[in-house]
């Protein structure tokens, strides 16, 4: 049974190493379809709060908004998009009618601290409470996974 539970903890450290990366981004597809990014990187107090959104899509990145002094909105998202600051920890962009049609990396900044999340095509989660915690909290699933392992072995649960 130490073999097994040691081997089953190597399995959890390898498979919970993914889910440790950058977490001040987060994308998914609202009810209503929209395409939603948040860039939970908190903005430097005392300091004016400058964004941007960009995207890349097969090596090609392609400016979505910002706020920079003289920055611009692309075009085509022009009429199709909404950023909204979240409270003290960074802003939040809404983009109308996005299909998401291949690979796409989100790219978010604020300040000079970047943040980018993969998306892959027919992979967009739909954003939802559970979800968004699973995602803040993903080691919380491999917890439970433990408990249930270690009772099912007999073993004393803590």
């Amino acid at each position: 049974k130490m073999n097994s539970l040691f081997i089953f903890g190597v399995f959890l450290a390898v498979s919970a190493a993914p889910t440790l990366g950058d977490n001040n981004i987060k994308v998914c597809r609202q009810e209503d379809e929209s395409l939603r990014i948040d860039c939970n990187i908190p903005p430097k107090p005392n300091q004016v709060s400058s964004y941007s959104f960009s995207m890349t899509k097969a090596g090609k990145e392609t400016p979505i908004t910002n706020n920079f002094t003289g920055g611009t909105t692309d075009l085509k998202f022009k009429d199709k998009i909404r950023v909204v600051p979240l409270e003290n920890s960074g802003f939040r962009l809404t983009m109308t009618s996005f299909q998401l049609t291949e690979n796409t990396t989100f790219i978010c900044k604020v300040q000079s601290v970047i943040a980018t999340a993969q998306v892959e095509k027919g992979k967009l989660v739909t954003c939802s409470a559970i979800n968004a915690f699973l995602h803040s909290c993903p080691w919380l699933l491999y917890a439970l996974l433990a408990l249930q392992v270690i009772r099912s072995w007999g073993l004393p649960s803590l």
